[in-house]
């Protein structure tokens, strides 16, 4: 496997001096951003988080002090004001109201006498649209519509012609009446037309009568079939799959000989990316070739990346016995010993998330041991089952989870103290 190099010095000036970001260099670089995050691993690199931090004298300084706004601040920072919001909110500082009380007779004279919309005199005063809107409805003045398209009227007869008996999709009927699907939603349920799920427009219109003359006469691909029913490859495969038709595996066809791929990809060491791209297929059709042709995988794992990667994968598991082992060893809520997770209480300002490692357990779990070391009150030892329901309550504060646990603690003691008909609710 060809291993990509990016030279330290470029991937510093690039990821620290520039401040871009990974998927900015790896489309720089023609490669992808999972390459760009191991080398900045490999090369000690500091992995930006997804959390901004703002300290809070910075914030009460520019925003009570200076009296400077969200927007302005965020644009100073080089940030988003969303940021600077969330930040406001977590220190407690009240926000200013944003709303400013505009003089009623200039409103009147430029919005009903002259007829100027909302957005000609927002940028005559100065100020958002929507703050306009905000002050014609506080004096009472009637808000003109800003469509100036006539009014769609869809009927009812139209509606189960198109939706139930065509079997139509609401974008497809929004399409044909020049309107938003969202307003054929609303009148489905005003008129109370029932419904269909996602997979009933690919049950009407792929019958077995259809896929017998498409996929067993005209010999056309999947693929090519979904493209023509205006539906996914699965739908397609799974109405295959229940009418009971054999389905074809690939038809590899004579893109490339055997000794050409050898040639290739085990002499000259070229990968099927780039193969691929001579022979104008797709990638996995040279996987299929070279599995056809008995071609063995290339993988060196006796190179230095590999057996680096073999001492860390067996460092991360020591650590995460020893987080288990830490934290009690058991599930916090329902004592069970299998299938065990660390569960965040809170996150630090410079705590590292498992999104910096999705592919990579053992990263995370050497990255984690040291905070799970120097406070062990921020996590808890949770079992697949019980993480699943918990770890939904990310968003809540601190305190409220902790009460979550002691509730949910509870809860499985008396299911099994008590069990009842409903004891397979609680998996203990």
């Amino acid at each position: 496997m060809r291993r990509i190099e990016i030279p330290k010095d470029v991937l510093e000036r690039m990821y620290v001096k520039e401040f871009r970001s990974a998927y900015d260099i790896a489309k720089e670089f023609g490669i992808k951003s999972n390459v760009v995050y191991s080398r900045l691993r490999e090369y000690d690199i500091p992995i930006r988080t997804y959390r901004i931090d703002i300290p809070r004298d910075t914030l009460e300084r520019m925003y009570l002090e200076e009296r400077k706004s969200a927007p302005e601040i965020a644009k100073e920072l080089g940030l988003n004001a969303s940021v600077v919001y969330s930040r406001l909110r977590e220190y407690g500082i009240p926000t200013r109201t944003r709303r400013i009380d505009l003089p009623v007779k200039v409103l009147e004279q430029k919005y009903v006498v002259e007829k100027k919309s909302a957005a000609e005199i927002s940028k005559e005063m100065d100020v958002t649209a929507s703050l306009v809107i905000y002050n014609l409805h506080r004096a009472g003045i009637p808000v003109r519509p800003t469509n100036n398209k006539p009014r769609v009227i869809i009927s009812k007869e139209d509606l189960v012609r198109m939706y139930q008996k065509e079997g139509l999709t609401t974008s497809e009927i929004g399409r044909k009446l020049g309107c938003h699907p969202a307003l054929v939603w609303r009148r489905l349920k005003k008129y109370g037309i029932p419904r269909r799920n996602s997979g009933t427009i690919s049950r009407t219109r792929i019958t077995k009568e259809t896929l017998r003359r498409m996929y067993v006469d005209d010999r056309k691909s999947i693929a090519r079939i979904a493209r023509e029913m205006g539906c996914s490859d699965a739908a397609v495969r799974n109405r295959l799959e229940e009418y009971g038709f054999e389905i074809r595996g690939r038809n590899l066809g004579n893109v490339i000989t055997e000794e050409d791929l050898r040639r290739l990809y085990v002499g000259e060491g070229r990968s099927m990316k780039e193969i691929a791209e001579m022979y104008k297929c797709h990638e996995g059709t040279m996987h299929a070739y070279r599995r056809r042709f008995g071609i063995p995988k290339r993988r060196d794992y006796s190179d230095e990346h590999y057996t680096r990667h073999r001492k860390l994968r067996q460092e991360g598991e020591n650590f995460f016995a020893e987080i288990v082992e830490m934290l009690g060893g058991r599930c916090n809520i329902c004592r069970n010993e299998a299938e065990l997770r660390i569960h965040h209480m809170y996150y630090l300002p410079d705590d590292v998330i498992a999104k910096n490692y999705p592919s990579r357990q053992y990263m995370y779990h050497i990255a984690l041991y040291p905070r799970v070391r120097d406070n062990p009150d921020q996590f808890r030892l949770l079992c697949e089952a019980c993480h699943s329901v918990i770890g939904l309550l990310y968003k809540f504060p601190a305190t409220a989870r902790v009460r979550m646990l002691d509730t949910a603690r509870v809860m499985v003691g008396m299911r099994r103290d008590n069990p009842t008909k409903h004891a397979d609710l609680v998996k203990v």
